[in-house]
């Protein structure tokens, strides 16, 4: 049986201390467990949601559930990423992972949900993909900005986020060399991810585009 979301559990106050909003469902989408960061990041009390059948719930994510539903139909953790509304605040993009727990004849029980905010590096990786966009020509710029956002949402980090965007800048606006790096107010910045044409050489003058998140500068492209 797979029980890594009742091992999870098992460790009673790692979990309730845990920085990532966890929760626990049943076999009926009903929370059983909610530890104190998902009372944080739903902006709802768990007094006010376990137990409570989803259609009832006071804040409802369908994406979340679908992925809880997911579990409980095959059986197979997996991990999504998506923008997530709470009851009250501002939304937010999170990385969940869902793990199901099983009984001793392999049935699935319930299901353990394991939220991150990953808010701050899916704002650099949307605006790596919107300078794409901007700093290209039209047909060629929609086709490249549709696969440096397919990259974006499946979940494979910054660092080939980035790696994807400069391999897209080689071939849109004929650059020999691409890179990303992350501003760093006493040094040169923190080189990310890039990419180098064949004929690249080192002599070639840059191009810096600043990769604003909000009104901060992150870094250049």
């Amino acid at each position: 049986p797979h029980n890594a979301g009742a091992s999870l559990l098992a460790a009673g106050a790692l979990s309730e201390d845990s920085p990532d909003a966890i929760l626990r469902w049943d076999a009926k989408q009903r929370i059983v467990y909610m530890n104190r960061a998902a009372e944080l990041n739903s902006g709802v009390k768990r007094e006010d949601v376990v137990g409570v059948d989803p259609g009832l719930l006071p804040a409802r994510d369908d994406t979340y559930h679908a992925g809880v539903a997911r579990v409980l139909e095959t059986g197979l953790d997996h991990v999504d990423e998506f923008e997530y509304r709470p009851a009250d605040g501002e939304s937010f993009y999170v990385r969940t992972r869902y793990l199901p727990e099983t009984d001793a004849h392999g049935q699935v029980t319930h299901v353990i949900t394991i939220t991150q905010d990953i808010t701050p590096q899916k704002q650099v990786e949307l605006e790596l993909a919107r300078l794409v966009l901007t700093n290209t020509r039209s047909a060629q710029r929609e086709a490249s900005y549709r696969r440096v956002s397919e990259i974006t949402v499946s979940g494979v980090g910054l660092t080939v986020v980035c790696e994807a965007v400069c391999h897209e800048a080689l071939s849109l606006l004929s650059a020999r060399q691409a890179w990303v790096k992350a501003h760093e107010p006493d040094g040169p910045g923190r080189f990310v991810g890039g990419a180098r044409a064949e004929d690249a050489e080192a002599g070639d003058t840059p191009h810096d585009v600043d990769v604003v998140v909000g009104s901060e500068l992150w870094g250049v492209l």
